[in-house]
């Protein structure tokens, strides 16, 4: 049997978060993708990274102000999940796009007219709160008892 496919987008400056909910994810059913753990020494990064994107069931978005910019901040887009979210959006495959909210960016803000087309309209899933006292705590049910996004 196929184990799904998740691959998570996130800035370097959101890794605490992005390694948590990695964990969070590791179930026997999903394959989690995530950088740098899935690169092996010798691999091109973006190689690797373009393949995962490619084979993914669900786009996992960290929508921060540090990942896609925050215009009334003056905080500019992390040009790599800038990247990641075009490839996954010039795949056209049936994967899932969810974008989860760690700091309360919204869409009218983004820094990149790019990115606001290619996740406007789309249901965030708030997680401003989640992250505290070293675990993940959702403000809302996403899907499952454990809080975890139903995948």
């Amino acid at each position: 049997m196929k184990k799904t496919s998740v691959f998570i987008s996130y800035s370097s400056k959101d890794n605490d978060f992005a390694q948590l909910l990695c964990s969070k994810l590791s179930k026997p059913n999903l394959d989690v993708w995530l950088a740098p753990s899935k690169i092996e020494g010798g691999d091109q990064w973006s190689g690797q990274i373009t393949k995962a994107i490619e084979e993914c069931d669900y786009f996992i978005l960290l929508a921060s102000s540090h990942s896609i910019g925050n215009k009334d901040s003056g905080k500019n887009r992390s040009p790599q999940v800038h990247r990641e979210l075009s490839l996954f959006d010039s795949n056209k495959k049936n994967a899932k796009l969810i974008p989860l909210d760690l700091d309360g960016v919204v869409v009218k803000n983004i820094a990149s007219d790019d990115c606001k087309y290619l996740i406007a309209g789309l249901h965030f899933i708030d997680c401003r709160n989640a992250y505290q006292n070293g675990g993940l705590r959702w403000t809302q049910p996403v899907g499952q008892p454990d809080g975890v996004p139903k995948l």
